[in-house]
């Protein structure tokens, strides 16, 4: 399993916790952590398993836009 890393932004004001936990949940991803002074959220998961816009997806299904 080839592993990836992805980057994106969303509110800074966002339920870090939640999201982390949502990812968590996701077969496939290994590491989602938030940053809530810049809004970062960093994912490292294994490409073959979850697509970075499945990723995304998982966020945005709890409400937040991301970037």
């Amino acid at each position: 399993m080839s592993n990836s890393r992805v980057e994106f932004t969303v509110s800074r004001d966002a339920d870090g916790a939640a999201i982390e936990d949502a990812l968590h949940d996701r077969e496939g991803v290994q590491l989602a952590t938030f940053d809530p002074e810049t809004g970062v959220v960093e994912v490292r998961h294994g490409e073959s398993l979850i697509s970075t816009a499945e990723i995304k997806s998982t966020v945005r299904d709890l409400g937040y836009d991301v970037e």
